[in-house]
């Protein structure tokens, strides 16, 4: 039996419902800190939440269902309150994980509101402080996808953080599976950094560390390189964010940039199409002062002439890019 056919079979009997309930029986043995008999199969089952997950939106959304991702936020904390060492991070990275792969899907949107309801942001905030860099990066890769526009400045307290995002970024781009190395178990793939990033790029000071760390040349390689739809529109979704700052028109590779993006104009996939001309639009300094960009008009118009050079348009009230306290939300849906 696959892995998948046992995802199946566990998802009838209510595995997330399972997951707390013996959680719960071992907690006492984890406080203790023991090398036990239990302290091990409650290992196992953190790795086998862990994995399930990571590829099985359906399975993060039944953690939010069965009270687990509440549970899991309550066990950190008091794992938190041990004295620090090895052994506690360790228990507190993997449960982070599986709190990341229960809300990085898109089918997990609706996990975000327990996250809020469980005081998540505050709850977990202050694991940034750790001197584990892992551990860091991990609930920075959580609070990317709950913080609100008013807690973003939590995104930008450790650069260093974001640093060894953006370095992890680079070695998924030049890596044949488009994966790196975390630790023991655990991989990052080139899309949940990216999707991740797109979050904490929010916060007007990542992107200046984006930029700084050279990862602009490495989103440009994504474009024009082989990999898949959804890879290349997220980095066109990161592209078109740092567009925001203006700085990153002052870096080299911003001219590699523009032919990246325009050459995502004549891509099969209209999302992939729509974001590359918004970032090609706000890129172009020529269209300071104006607010809107009609995505719809504008892809009648390429269609039309198929120069390759985005239409610029007025905005009637559909497709706008708009910027609202500091941050930018892109007001578009294209059906794929």
């Amino acid at each position: 039996m696959s892995r998948t056919e046992v995802l199946v079979e566990a998802r009838k009997h209510g595995l997330g419902c399972v997951f707390v309930k013996i959680s719960k029986a071992l907690e006492d043995q984890y406080m203790l800190q023991n090398n036990s008999e239990s302290v091990y199969n409650l290992d196992q089952l953190v790795g086998a939440f862990c994995a399930y997950p990571y590829d099985n939106a359906e399975f993060g959304c039944d953690l939010g269902k069965f009270g687990a991702i509440e549970y899991i936020i309550e066990l950190i904390n008091k794992l938190e309150k041990l004295p620090s060492n090895d052994w506690i991070d360790d228990k507190i990275f993997w449960l982070l994980a599986i709190l990341h792969h229960s809300i990085r899907h898109d089918g997990c949107a609706d996990n975000r509101p327990i996250f809020r309801r469980a005081n998540a942001v505050d709850r977990l905030k202050k694991l940034i402080g750790s001197s584990n860099i892992l551990l860091k990066v991990e609930v920075l890769l959580v609070l990317a996808y709950i913080v609100d526009e008013a807690e973003s400045k939590i995104l930008g307290k450790d650069s260093n953080v974001i640093s060894f995002i953006v370095e992890m970024l680079k070695k998924t781009v030049g890596d044949s599976d488009h994966q790196v190395f975390v630790t023991s178990g655990i991989y990052y793939s080139s899309t949940e950094i990216l999707k991740a990033l797109n979050h904490l790029i929010i916060n007007d000071s990542n992107k200046k560390i984006v930029l700084e760390n050279d990862g602009l040349p490495y989103l440009n390689r994504m474009l024009m390189s082989d990999f898949s739809t959804e890879e290349q529109t997220i980095a066109a979704k990161t592209l078109f964010s740092l567009a925001f700052e203006k700085s990153t028109r002052e870096v080299d590779a911003i001219k590699d940039t523009m032919e990246a993006l325009k050459s995502m104009l004549e891509a099969e996939d209209e999302e992939l199409r729509a974001v590359s001309r918004r970032t090609l639009w706000e890129l172009d300094d020529s269209n300071d002062g104006e607010d809107d960009f009609d995505v719809e008009d504008d892809e009648r118009k390429h269609a039309a002439n198929k120069t390759g050079i985005p239409c610029l348009a007025k905005c009637r009230n559909k497709g706008k890019v708009v910027k609202k306290g500091g941050m930018m939300m892109m007001m578009v849906t294209v059906d794929t």
